[in-house]
């Protein structure tokens, strides 16, 4: 609301003084309409993420409240899938552990072989080799 103040016009300052003072009194209204525009508005947003806030926390509950009913069967099936997984690396470990012993194996026969194998001298067939040795 704009209060205006009438005047009577007597002379020129007089008159210049009431239009001054009804233009001030003017931007000072439209002042206070722009501050409570810029108050709403800051109050719709806020009001705007509360809401978004509190869906958020919504969804989030429903969430864990289906994860409750579920999860009971979840964690069976988890620890199904688990043993089957620790069986199958179990089965994996025991393969891995067999192949590595038979490695070992062979390489020990190797060096045994290969130490227990006579040095024949220069110059002779170590027919075990199939050809000549030299020195």
């Amino acid at each position: 609301m704009v209060l205006r103040v009438a005047t009577k016009k007597t002379n020129g300052t007089q008159g210049t003084q009431s239009e001054r003072l009804d233009r001030l009194e003017c931007e000072e209204g439209e002042r206070d309409t722009i501050k409570e525009l810029e108050t709403k508005v800051h109050d719709e947003k806020t009001n705007m993420a509360v809401a978004n806030a509190l869906d958020e926390i919504r969804s989030r509950n429903a969430r864990w409240e289906r994860i409750e009913k579920e999860g009971d069967k979840k964690k069976v099936d988890a620890e199904n899938s688990k043993t089957v997984e620790d069986t199958q690396r179990d089965k994996e470990n025991a393969e891995d552990t067999e192949f590595a012993r038979q490695a070992f194996t062979k390489k020990r026969k190797l060096e045994k072989e290969e130490i227990e194998r006579p040095e024949t001298p220069a110059g002779t067939i170590d027919r075990t080799s199939g050809g000549r040795k030299e020195r």
